[in-house]
């Protein structure tokens, strides 16, 4: 079997009984009952509507899936093999299979790399002892309110229960994944001082827990602040001059591709921060269909931060007549600030891949970006 955690809502079941005790030792106790969640432990609305595939068209997907998840499960055996090929980028391109992708994206992030690398290194904040760096980071910072900062410990803290809390393992304290989460921020933002934590890094490493352990996830999240062309790190730093800098590079695509929309945002004193910026600096893991939140992070592991990018332009591109149909800037923002969580996958994947967007030049203006 693969190593990793593989699909989501990894070890769900066990999670709630290890956190569902009394601790009275009644064993006749009556577990808790759970609600129903979508397949990715997000709770339900409305379980009350029918599923509108067909039973032929299940069978189709379910076979269709199946080979699917045997190409993945065959290329992360030989990952060597493929790891630089057009046909891991296709397949990447279409979307990794829930049962892998926890492992895929460590493959495709370079965990293993990664975590060598800072094994060998020395870390002042971290002593010596027994256990992984990640173990011994945890274990010196447990407990401490003051390392790296105050503020940076209460900000986290602020955040842990406005992130994800309608997934099962985000939903409350007790279902075990704030504490971990809390766990992966603050080991972060101790070794990566200067960064510390900003509010955007928090539903992404969310997003990776639901698939992987928190160990991995700290790698995820160390590798995805540093993944080129153009580095989410340079985003996050004090001053967030690259992020404003990116900004201006979507801007700037807008008027090439998408001209008329750019106009008229001109012409309503729109500015491409007062709705790009939500979308761009958590990486569409916020307020978005998660389906398409996945499926970006799918991309990201492979090409970088550039596909966040063309997801934006691309979601404009699919609006632009509803766009064009509005004359008021509360109703154009009220447009866009909605458009992701209601976005097909498939759909805003392939528009943004299909865009006359030139893939070098716009990584050559991303890198510019983040070194401002």
């Amino acid at each position: 079997s693969l190593p990793g955690r593989g699909a989501a809502r990894p070890g769900m079941e066990e999670r709630l009984s290890l956190s569902s005790g009394s601790g009275s030792g009644d064993s006749e106790a009556e577990p808790p009952r759970r609600l129903p969640t979508d397949r990715y432990g997000f709770y339900l609305a409305d379980t009350s509507r029918p599923s509108a595939v067909s039973p032929a068209v299940a069978a189709r997907n379910q076979r269709l899936h199946t080979e699917k998840l045997g190409k993945w499960v065959e290329m992360l055996q030989n990952w060597g093999a493929y790891a630089a090929t057009r046909r891991l980028r296709r397949r990447v391109r279409t979307g990794i299979p829930d049962a892998v992708r926890g492992r895929a994206w460590c493959c495709l992030a370079g965990v293993d790399e990664a975590r060598a690398a800072l094994e060998a290194q020395d870390h002042p904040a971290v002593p010596p002892g027994d256990g992984s760096l990640y173990q011994r980071l945890v274990a010196a910072i447990s407990g401490r309110r003051d390392v790296p900062s105050e503020d940076v410990y209460s900000a986290i803290e602020r955040d842990l229960s406005r992130t994800f809390p309608q997934h099962e393992y985000f939903s409350s304290p007790a279902a075990g994944g704030q504490a971990a989460l809390q766990r992966v921020l603050h080991a972060y933002s101790v070794l990566d001082a200067d960064v510390g934590y900003c509010q955007g890094m928090g539903f992404f490493t969310a997003t990776y827990l639901i698939y992987v352990d928190e160990e991995c996830a700290f790698y995820l999240l160390w590798q995805a602040m540093r993944r080129q062309p153009a580095p989410l790190r340079e985003l996050y730093l004090p001053g967030m001059a690259a992020a404003a800098h990116s900004l201006s590079v979507l801007e700037s695509l807008l008027g090439t591709a998408i001209p008329r929309v750019q106009q008229h945002l001109h012409a309503l004193h729109i500015r491409t921060s007062a709705w790009a910026s939500a979308w761009l600096l958590p990486c569409f893991s916020r307020n978005t269909a998660f389906p398409l939140s996945l499926r970006v992070w799918d991309s990201f592991w492979h090409e970088g931060w550039s596909i966040v990018v063309l997801v934006a332009l691309a979601l404009v591109k699919i609006h632009e007549r509803r766009i064009l149909a509005l004359d008021t800037l509360e109703d154009v923002l009220a447009l866009l600030r909605d458009v992701p969580a209601t976005a097909d996958a498939d759909t805003v994947m392939g528009v943004a891949y299909a865009l006359p967007v030139k893939r070098r030049q716009l990584e050559a203006a991303l890198r510019a970006a983040a070194s401002m």
